[in-house]
């Protein structure tokens, strides 16, 4: 009876040893190390394109007819009357706005800051014409050909997703031209080309469609300081006619102020991880 427990023991732990080797043994997944985040940090450069519009209303003309350099005298002939209802009339022609730019940008966590250039043709202009009793038309036009801007920017990333603020100063060359249909006038002086300074601020988003190569979209306001244009007139027969012996005249707005929306392709010189 003790050979035949013993033996059925040994039969029961040969049978369990054998059943245990059959067991698949499952080892652990290898732990796969996450990628680093994007890194925005490093020199850039890139193109842009878009549309730039604005508002003009409101500006009039204003003259000075007794030469104490005061703007503040009052013409009968710029009087409303059947002829002219209306005196003056200005507007903003849209147009658009293309260039290229170079930047910076560092990376601190989240934070992005940087700092642009940029470069722009833009196709823009203003006008203000102011209609005599006569009737006659007086106009003045600037056109805007040429933009600069050096920036700041600063926004937070998140990843391969930049959200930004931007700001700083801004150059444009503004061209003034007066132009008369009336040969009752004469003109002794008139302005050309003006350098004008001023600011431009907005934001932006950008993204990365490869570690080196990101397009986004930016909007700016941008607002210059334009000298204002001057002209002396006088009629024939001076000091007779509606200008004496001679009236300067200038637009009541020196500002030249405007909306840009532009696309922009970027490529980033960093790999970007």
């Amino acid at each position: 009876m003790r050979r035949f427990l013993l033996a059925t023991v040994g039969a029961l732990s040969v049978s369990t040893i054998a059943g245990a080797a059959d067991i698949p043994v499952y080892e652990p997944a290898p732990v796969v190390a996450p990628l680093p985040a994007y890194s925005w940090t490093g020199f850039y450069a890139g193109v842009h394109g878009g549309y730039s519009f604005g508002e003009n209303d409101g500006n009039e003309l204003e003259f000075d007819n007794d030469g104490d350099g005061i703007f503040d005298d009052v013409l009968a002939a710029f009087a409303p009357g059947v002829n002219n209802p209306d005196v003056y009339q200005s507007d903003f022609d849209d147009g658009i706005n293309v260039g290229g730019r170079l930047g910076y940008d560092w990376q601190f966590g989240m934070f992005v800051l940087g700092a642009a250039v940029d470069a722009s043709y833009v196709d823009v202009d203003d006008f203000v014409n102011g209609i005599s009793v006569t009737p006659a038309d007086y106009t003045f036009e600037r056109d805007l050909d040429f933009l600069a801007t050096g920036r700041l920017r600063g926004g937070l990333a998140f990843d391969r997703f930049l959200i930004y603020a931007t700001g700083g100063v801004a150059y444009g060359s503004i061209e003034t031209d007066f132009v008369s249909n009336t040969g009752a006038t004469i003109v002794t002086e008139d302005s050309g080309d003006d350098g004008a300074w001023g600011y431009t601020v907005g934001g932006g988003v950008e993204a990365l469609l490869t570690p080196r190569i990101s397009i986004g979209l930016e909007y700016l306001y941008t607002d210059l300081d334009a000298d204002t244009a001057e002209v002396t007139l006088s009629g024939p027969g001076a000091p007779g006619g509606p200008f004496g012996a001679g009236t300067d005249i200038r637009p009541t707005d020196d500002e030249f102020d405007f909306h840009t929306i532009r696309g922009v392709l970027t490529y980033r010189f960093n790999s970007g991880m």
